[in-house]
């Protein structure tokens, strides 16, 4: 016994609209693979604002803040004598009391500012023209697009 399967205009319908939209899925994800390149991005930015192109010298300041540091320090002589000698910014207090010498060094913090200015290269945009096999495929990409274009209207239809 021969028998045979039929098949609804429905089903046969089902499997070619299957494999119609496997091709879709193909040229939608070929079409965001060959997305926008990081110089058309820079571009944009550019001409939304052309400062970005202007040299620019960075200010850097550093502070560096030292602490206070004192020194006391005891030796034993006869006789009395106080001393005082400030030399930029240091102060030492020498007593000398009967058999003793007191000396006291003072030096207070300091603060000292580096400001070094440093340029920073500009943006440098180079313009390189695009390869004839990378043309031929965004031509390619056009007309599949074009072609996908006009089968889905004609399904619509």
């Amino acid at each position: 016994m021969d028998r045979r399967t039929r098949t609804t205009r429905t089903t046969r319908s089902m499997r070619h609209w299957r494999s119609r939209m496997r091709f879709v899925w193909v040229v939608a994800i070929g079409l965001i693979v060959q997305s926008c390149g990081a110089s058309w991005h820079l571009k944009r930015a550019i001409a939304k604002d052309p400062t970005i192109l202007a040299e620019a010298v960075v200010r850097v300041d550093t502070t560096v803040v030292t602490q206070s540091i004192s020194v006391v320090d005891t030796l034993v002589v006869r006789d009395t004598i106080t001393r005082e000698i400030v030399r930029e910014n240091v102060k030492i207090r020498l007593q000398r009391i009967h058999d003793t010498i007191r000396i006291n060094v003072v030096c207070p913090p300091d603060t000292v500012r580096v400001v070094a200015e440093v340029p920073v290269e500009k943006v440098v945009i180079r313009e390189k023209a695009m390869p004839i096999y990378r043309r031929a495929i965004n031509i390619m990409y056009l007309i599949l697009a074009i072609i996908v274009l006009a089968w889905v209207y004609r399904l619509t239809k």
